[in-house]
């Protein structure tokens, strides 16, 4: 464990700094990539650890990994041992990971029905957005603005104070920025890079900074296929602006 992960993450910031780089220059600056990197550095040795814990466990062939004398084939407490640690700490992680995504309040005063309403009236009315018909959701949660969760069913919340700022324009281009979020399944995407990073403390030393940099560049993404699927640009910077 201390030296895979290490060694995993350490590899992983090597490929996104060649990616990053010729990227620069070419077209290989490719978000899926650097995510597959991000995430398999932590992934991979995790399945690769389980893996073998469980069948050394199973058969008992790897004496040498066993302390304790037991009969040929017979089971082999050390390697078991080892793979319920790491699923123990895969677990821990996970569940950390949950409970950072936090929850959004739903609102039902009258403000709140008429913002919903309103939105309704608006996707009904943009044929662009029918990818979050259904799936926005009215808070009143202090501080909060605009933003996507759910892990498995992605929702979109909004808060009655942040929307009664926007033109028809902002709200639509808003939505369809977060629609992209919905469409793409990024809460969960989230989820996975911060338990990625949560479960290899030396992962997370060598590839915070290239994670920062994949969020912005999903959320640039975001923007840029709003636009090109109606959204219009200015309403949606002076929304970005507006929520910042």
């Amino acid at each position: 464990v201390l030296i895979v992960l290490p060694a995993s993450a350490v590899l992983a910031k090597l490929g996104l700094l060649l990616i990053e780089r010729i990227g620069a220059r070419g077209p290989l600056d490719s978000l899926n990539l650097r995510y597959v990197l991000l995430t398999g550095s932590s992934f991979l040795p995790l399945v690769w650890f389980l893996s073998a814990g469980v069948h050394q466990a199973e058969t008992g062939q790897s004496a040498l990994s066993c302390l304790l004398k037991h009969e040929q084939g017979g089971l082999c407490f050390e390697p078991a041992s080892f793979a319920m640690l790491v699923a123990a700490i895969a677990g821990l992680a996970g569940l950390r990971s949950l409970r950072r995504s936090g929850r959004v309040s739903v609102a039902s005063s009258p403000a709140a029905l008429d913002l919903a309403d309103r939105i309704e009236k608006l996707v009904d009315a943009t044929g662009s957005l029918r990818g979050v018909r259904g799936r926005v959701v009215v808070t009143e949660e202090s501080g909060f603005t605009i933003g996507t969760r759910g892990v498995l069913s992605p929702t979109v919340f909004i808060s009655v104070a942040f929307a009664a700022k926007l033109t028809d324009s902002m709200l639509c281009s808003a939505l369809g920025h977060e629609q992209e979020h919905v469409r793409t399944l990024d809460p969960l995407r989230y989820l996975l890079l911060h338990f990625a990073l949560l479960v290899n403390p030396c992962g997370r030393y060598f590839l915070a900074s290239h994670a920062a940099r994949w969020k912005a560049a999903r959320e640039t993404y975001c923007d840029r296929e709003a636009v090109i699927h109606g959204a219009s640009p200015l309403p949606l910077a002076d929304g970005i602006v507006r929520a910042a």
